[in-house]
């Protein structure tokens, strides 16, 4: 509120005062005052006719502060249902047979350009992908194992959990060509 409203404040403390017979004193006024000069007066107004519509007792100056507009919420981005357990293990599967095992170590499933430093050892762009043909056949791979065991589930016979992740297991590394030599 600016100093020129003041009389319009004090005139809205005096009515709450009369409300609850309570003596609408100079000291009282000031430390309403005090406390509520930030707020604007046609929200001093609305908080303390609902104050005196609600409440039985008179009111503190921190009662009449009006509610603080809240940021809105921040939206969150529809990224389609959940996954399944069958595709979480299928990812951690693939991200260990691709990356963790020791026969073919961390390299990229799919070729990408090489990318030329700049003066401080940081690549002037991102690079692109060359070839994906390895990467296209291992997610489709994947999909079809998370299928095959999501339409069992579907109609009630549900895979056995560590013969899915075997199939899983052996399918990624045939394609990623780190297969042991073991005959069945």
């Amino acid at each position: 509120m600016r100093s020129d409203e003041f009389e319009a404040f004090a005139s809205v403390i005096a009515d709450l005062c009369a409300a609850y017979d309570r003596p609408a004193t100079d000291e009282r006024k000031r430390a309403f005052w005090e406390t509520l000069k930030h707020v604007h007066l046609h929200d001093l107004k609305r908080s303390a006719a609902k104050w005196r519509d609600t409440k039985s007792k008179m009111p503190s100056p921190v009662d009449l502060k009006p509610e603080r507009a809240s940021a809105p919420p921040i939206p969150v981005e529809d990224i389609g249902p959940p996954m399944s357990c069958w595709a979480v293990a299928a990812n951690r599967i693939l991200f260990a047979v691709a990356y963790l095992d020791e026969r073919r170590g961390f390299k990229s499933i799919a070729k990408w350009e090489p990318m030329p430093p700049d003066g401080w050892g940081l690549p002037l762009r991102l690079a692109r992908p060359v070839d994906t043909s390895l990467l296209d056949r291992v997610l489709a791979a994947k999909t079809d194992f998370v299928r095959m065991a999501e339409d069992a589930d579907a109609i009630g016979q549900t895979w056995d959990s560590v013969e899915f992740n075997r199939m899983c297991r052996e399918g990624f590394e045939k394609l990623l060509g780190t297969t042991t030599a073991v005959a069945a």
